[in-house]
């Protein structure tokens, strides 16, 4: 998926819920953030096999 479709994924399934494009756009913003956190922690013991 681009970056182009996964935009439009979110906003098809989101973007109602936010009333102007600014907001639609920070909370992509903010969505994008909590995903690499999330990605960051859940993948940190996969470098080396081991269970964190």
């Amino acid at each position: 998926m681009t970056p182009a479709e996964h935009w439009q994924a979110w906003l098809d399934r989101y973007g109602d819920d936010y009333a102007t494009d600014e907001e639609r756009r920070a909370a992509y913003r903010d969505f994008k953030a909590n995903l690499a956190s999330l990605t960051q922690a859940f993948s940190a013991g996969d470098d080396d096999h081991r269970n964190p």
